[in-house]
């Protein structure tokens, strides 16, 4: 075998044929034995790498035995020289196709991003919203009314604040109830709001309303029952007092008697005279059921301390001569003193002979002045004709005739005459009585 100026492939043909490699199978890779490969490239043709190619193997058994699939021969071709490539004609480009331009796509924002940013911006819209209704609800209840004359509202018993809004808003107040009600909650107001009349009047805010309505500071007016009046007085009072209702005039005494709760039989007296605070459309009856528990009070006081001595047997009794005291006396001084004399009088067993007690005895048809044919009419209230007292009061005595009927002055007195200034002239006997009448009422001189 030749071991010398041979090549690769006259040596591997020439080694098959002895036995010492017949048996074993030598892999070779083409490759190590040939030059690097070198790619020219044209310039007009773009720049890809020169394809591999394997040389199809030989029908020689010997040889495709000699050779695994993984490292057969492979045969690349030669690069073209400079003057063929020279010589070839230029490659002519491609035409590329006409294409639109793409819109680069939109950034591609994350979902976790975008709730966020929803989160921010609906959060920031609360916040406005919660400092404009903030402000709504501490500035407008406060602005004052502008109303052209006073709205008068009524609240009735058991009415919530809401529905008290509601009453105000038709009543002709301009404001927005809901918004008014949220403001007063807010504050603290109206939680318990008061049954009555109010007055909103201009300037006030309408929270103020509320406050008002809530203290119970309803819209009032007053009567005054005077001192001495007769039951048809007071009933004509209570009849013209403004905003008040009037709701006895139909009723007739028992029906009176028994809607206040009076068990006395007649009526007269039994009302204390005083100036009357009431709500705006409330009753005269309450009204007269204040009057009744007010006189009944004081009578009940004034007869528990009454003095010992008294000519009296009742705290009935002692009402019926503190309104005879009422009557004579007036606003003077001499109440004690008048007291004394009929208390005298009835110890004495003498009639009472009061002017006043005729009077009332003729009712509405009482004249103007007593003559002496009155005086000699006889009827229960004649204290000329009978003894003892009148059956019932003849007026609303005031708490001072109170306590003069149940504590007369210590005097000996029997007689009084009026002085025509409110003061009295009192005497001890008859003769004094007469001189002191012909003086200060007949205008004649005193006889010596």
């Amino acid at each position: 075998m030749p071991t010398h100026g041979c090549s690769p492939r006259c040596f591997l043909r020439h080694a098959t044929k002895f036995p010492l490699f017949a048996p074993q199978t030598v892999s070779i890779r083409v490759s190590d034995f040939l030059p690097p490969l070198r790619i020219v490239s044209t310039p007009d043709a773009p720049k890809k790498p020169a394809a591999r190619t394997r040389k199809p193997a030989r029908s020689d058994s010997r040889q495709q035995s000699l050779f695994t699939e993984e490292s057969a021969p492979v045969t690349r071709k030669k690069p073209p020289t400079a003057r063929a490539a020279a010589q070839k004609p230029a490659a002519k480009p491609a035409a590329k196709p006409a294409t639109k331009p793409v819109p680069p796509a939109p950034p591609r924002v994350k979902k976790s991003s975008w709730l966020a940013r929803l989160f921010v911006l609906l959060m920031v819209l609360a916040l406005a919203a919660g400092s404009v209704l903030g402000a709504a609800l501490w500035w407008l209840p406060r602005q004052p009314l502008q109303l052209a004359q006073p709205v008068e509202f009524t609240i009735e018993r058991g009415m919530t604040l809401r529905q008290a809004l509601e009453e105000m808003s038709r009543a002709g107040i301009p404001f927005q109830p809901e918004l008014l009600y949220w403001a007063a909650r807010l504050n603290r107001q109206g939680n318990h709001i008061i049954a009555g009349s109010y007055v909103a009047e201009s300037g006030s805010s309408p929270l103020a309303l509320v406050r008002m309505m809530e203290q119970g500071l309803v819209a009032s007016a007053s009567v005054r029952l005077g001192e001495g009046w007769t039951l048809r007085q007071i009933r004509a009072a209570l009849r013209d007092a403004p905003y008040l209702v009037d709701d006895i005039s139909s009723l007739d005494e028992a029906t009176l008697l028994a809607r206040i709760g009076a068990k006395e039989a007649h009526a007269e007296g039994l009302f204390f005279p005083d100036t009357y605070q009431y709500n705006r459309h409330s009753s005269a009856l309450a009204l007269l059921r204040e009057a009744y528990r007010s006189m009944k009070t004081r009578l009940e006081t004034a007869w528990a301390g009454r003095a010992p001595d008294v000519a009296l047997k009742s705290p009935y009794e002692a009402l019926i001569l503190a309104s005879i005291i009422e009557k004579e006396t007036g606003p003077s001084d001499d109440r004690a003193r008048v007291s004394a004399v009929f208390h005298n009088r009835l110890r004495q067993g003498m009639k009472l002979q009061t002017d006043p007690t005729v009077l009332y005895g003729f009712g509405e048809d009482a004249p103007p002045r007593l003559l002496r044919r009155h005086l000699e009419t006889d009827h229960p209230f004649n204290t000329y004709t009978r003894f003892g007292l009148p059956p019932t009061p003849i007026a609303s005595p005031s708490e001072a005739a109170l306590a003069a009927a149940v504590h007369p002055e210590n005097s000996d007195y029997l007689y009084f005459v009026s002085r025509n200034d409110g003061s009295s002239e009192f005497s001890r006997t008859l003769a004094e009585h007469n001189r002191a009448v012909n003086r200060y009422q007949r205008g004649k001189p005193a006889a010596n």
